[in-house]
């Protein structure tokens, strides 16, 4: 009864105090597997999920640009917030030790991104450029749906981040 939620929504409505309103979670991965998977609404949809805490500033950073352009991709891509202290689940299998991550899906298949950096998998650090997040969104979508697994990103970020 008193389960807290572990992901959410950014398609969200609002509530008049400006606070968003979240759908039902639950506290294991079967919520994130679903969101990802198949027979869901998001079945022609990049899944976007930002791994993360909500109090993190980096994943604040995140938030905000997710936020600004969840409308802008609704057509090809659905953003979720995923609490890793609610859903340890995942953080041994994706390395989830980065305080914000972002990792994309298509069909319950992980698309890898490569973005120069040497780390394939994921975005771990705070996009402020909410196009060139549109772009890499866009990009993931459009070889997802050519059955590719890993994709290039339209701008290289090995010199732009320090790891």
């Amino acid at each position: 009864l008193a389960e807290r939620l572990c992901w959410r929504r950014f398609n969200e409505r609002r509530v008049p105090t400006g606070r968003r309103t979240s759908p039902p979670g639950c506290r294991t991965c079967c919520r994130i597997c679903t969101m990802a998977g198949r027979g869901t609404r998001e079945e022609d949809r990049v899944v976007v999920i930002r791994f993360g805490h909500d109090w993190d500033p980096t994943c604040m950073k995140m938030d905000e640009v997710l936020y600004s352009i969840a409308e802008k991709v609704k057509n090809f891509a659905v953003i979720y917030l995923v609490d890793i202290t609610e859903v340890p689940d995942f953080n041994k299998m994706y390395e989830l030790y980065d305080p914000c991550t972002v990792m994309f899906f298509f069909r319950n298949k992980h698309i890898m991104i490569d973005l120069g950096t040497g780390n394939n998998n994921k975005i771990n650090w705070a996009m402020e450029d909410k196009q060139e997040m549109i772009d890499i969104i866009e990009t993931v979508y459009r070889g997802a749906r050519k059955g590719r697994g890993l994709v290039v990103s339209p701008k290289d970020y090995s010199t732009k981040y320090r790891y």
